[in-house]
């Protein structure tokens, strides 16, 4: 006999409906009908208020708990966290693999979980209400349970064998043919499927993925990052906030550049929608490269060119710092030390350079930088730009004057007694069509304008060199005031340029193929600059 709750106050009924693939909720297919039509009988037999609205994941396991981690079944159990589900509501399920197909324990920690979120789960194949009280005192359910979970994972587990295969597949037909496996299951949070399912496009999460490595360039650590996301009340499609481990992850994710890595190592580039530029994501990896102490992990800016600086064999220089006082938490020592270290791919000669700011600094403020900004404005360059966005804007309104005819049309057909059912559905799908290439034209137009103005806007070295002195002098009477640093480390970073030092001392500064070459050392407390090596050259000598 069913279990019934009549005579007491109803509870409200959510039903759940999983499809473990996209092509299961298909046309034609009826999994997801198939468990909504018992529903409201189920909620009848049991007093149950039953809630008009599905709770529905398309496209998620519940073998890798995915439901859980970025599904609609992670945001209830979040929402009754939140008490915004009554106390005593009851989550239906056709059966229990539309709930679990996780090993037992695992199982049994959800069917927990539930219940001290004051729920209860509903089983509608056995046709019971799984209360804590009634799993307690009912041995049978218990067993019934057990062999439910083993038979769910068992099958699940038999899957999953034959998956690494059809990954395999795959990965085959994207690289022949550019088709994508559109899933949610094996997509990053930022990310859906467009309503065509023609290929992945960017949630709202995109922009708050753009907000985390802003900051990350602004100077916020980790740490800091996630407090002003969940202090904006900014969750992960599961639910879940945002911790110091989480944004580390978020700043070293390369899907955020458009890359997928199949578990055949090869890297499928565009495969996901670009949400991070390529400037923004070499400045941020700059920014991260630095070992716990530096400026990576922590909110402080030791390395005051951090971003910038870098070892002749390309690796990223970070700060380090050795043998810390336990009493002030202060390094006697401090040196910047090439990354590929790390995996013994530095082909430097051995040596890390003694960080000294006052030299760093000094560098920054005497190199000439009318050397390294004082290519003449490129008006071919200009004048190429303009002719390609005059012709883009003729495109555009050539793309407009398509998409309003075919709106005319559409409204006229539809407006008609004998309208043809075929051709409005064929306009339809027209109109679409332009306007994706408009919007796409129009994309093109604004990044000619981009760079137009990038070029029209270049500074000359006279005004780079005069900035860099006074902003430099003005930062030299604030070195321990960590928002200034972090600030000053921010602007250095805006002005595109490479600083290569090597072990012995000699900096080099470079940008877009000029080199401005120093040696910076110290006689005694003075700073000596040289550039005599650098004049040499360009005159023919050795030095």
């Amino acid at each position: 006999m069913p279990e019934n709750s009549h005579g007491s106050p109803a509870r409200i009924a959510f039903s759940y409906e999983r499809v473990s693939s996209r092509r299961q909720a298909g046309e034609g297919k009826k999994g997801i009908e198939r468990q909504h039509e018992d529903f409201v009988p189920f909620c009848e037999r049991h007093g149950l208020t039953p809630n008009p609205d599905p709770i529905k994941d398309q496209g998620l396991s519940a073998y890798t708990a995915k439901h859980m981690k970025k599904g609609n079944l992670a945001g209830f159990f979040k929402a009754a966290e939140d008490k915004k589900i009554p106390w005593g509501s009851v989550l239906v399920v056709e059966d229990w693999s539309r709930f679990s197909r996780r090993k037992a324990s695992y199982s049994f920690e959800m069917l927990h979980a539930l219940w001290s979120l004051g729920c209860a789960l509903a089983w509608v194949r056995e046709d019971i209400v799984i209360t804590r009280e009634r799993f307690d005192s009912d041995q049978l359910l218990r067993i019934k349970l057990d062999l439910a979970i083993e038979a769910a994972h068992n099958f699940s587990a038999g899957l999953s064998k034959t998956n690494s295969q059809v990954w395999d597949l795959r990965e085959k037909e994207y690289f022949q043919s550019g088709i994508k496996f559109l899933s949610m299951s094996s997509a990053p949070d930022w990310v859906r499927v467009n309503s065509d399912e023609t290929d992945f496009e960017e949630n709202e999460r995109a922009d708050w993925m753009r907000e985390i490595f802003q900051l990350r360039k602004e100077g916020m650590g980790a740490k800091q990052i996630a407090f002003a996301m969940n202090d904006l009340g900014r969750t992960m499609s599961e639910g879940g906030s945002f911790s110091e481990g989480r944004v580390g992850r978020i700043l070293r994710d390369r899907r955020l550049i458009g890359e997928k890595k199949f578990k055949s190592g090869r890297v499928a580039k565009g495969y996901f929608p670009r949400v991070i530029r390529t400037k923004l994501w070499e400045t941020v990896q700059g920014l991260v490269d630095a070992k716990p102490g530096g400026t990576g992990r922590g909110d402080e800016c030791r390395n005051i060119l951090q971003g910038l600086t870098k070892c002749t064999c390309g690796g990223t220089l970070s700060w380090q710092g050795a043998h810390k006082d336990k009493t002030t938490g202060e390094y006697r020592y401090a040196y910047l030390v090439c990354m590929n270290q790390r995996n013994s791919t530095c082909t430097a000669p051995k040596g890390n350079w003694k960080y000294d700011e006052e030299l760093l600094v000094h560098a920054l403020m005497d190199a000439r930088w009318e050397d390294l900004f004082s290519a003449p404005r490129d008006t071919k360059k200009i004048a190429e730009l303009q002719n390609q966005l005059k012709d883009q804007e003729a495109e555009i309104d050539r793309l407009q004057e398509t998409v309003d005819n075919n709106a005319a049309n559409l409204a006229l057909a539809m407006g008609s007694k004998d309208f043809d059912a075929e051709a409005i559905k064929l306009m339809t799908g027209v109109g679409k069509d332009a306007k994706k290439t408009l919007a796409k034209a129009q994309a093109a137009a604004d990044e000619i304008s981009r760079q137009n103005e990038v070029l029209n806007l270049a500074p000359s070295g006279d005004d780079i060199k005069k900035e860099v002195q006074r902003r430099t002098k003005d930062f030299l009477g604030n070195l321990e005031d960590k928002e200034q640093r972090r600030a000053f480390n921010n602007w250095v970073n805006t002005l595109g340029v490479v600083v290569e030092i090597t072990h012995t001392g000699q900096m080099r500064f470079m940008k877009d193929g000029g080199v401005e070459q120093l040696d910076v050392y110290r006689e005694g407390d003075t700073i000596v600059l040289d550039q005599t090596r650098q004049d040499a050259a360009v005159l023919g000598v050795k030095a």
